[in-house]
């Protein structure tokens, strides 16, 4: 069973800042490598932020002292 969450939903429940649309259903977790659309991934490294720009990830959960590369 799959439950959908919006990111704005989501980013209440964990108490995180949400940066972008609150809009966005996320459905599962994926890795960022494997992430496709509807999938919520991790950041936690700055090897992983680069790889952001390439990820079909609809949002990602990310430290709060990691830039992301545009």
């Amino acid at each position: 069973m799959s439950t959908a969450l919006r990111t704005s939903d989501l980013a209440k429940l964990i108490g995180a800042e949400l940066l972008g649309p609150g809009d966005v259903i996320v459905d599962r977790i994926e890795t960022l490598e494997l992430a496709q659309p509807g999938a919520l991934t991790f950041i936690r490294s700055h090897r992983f932020a680069k790889m952001w720009p390439a990820s079909k990830a609809a949002a990602a959960v990310i430290s709060r002292d990691i830039p992301l590369a545009s």
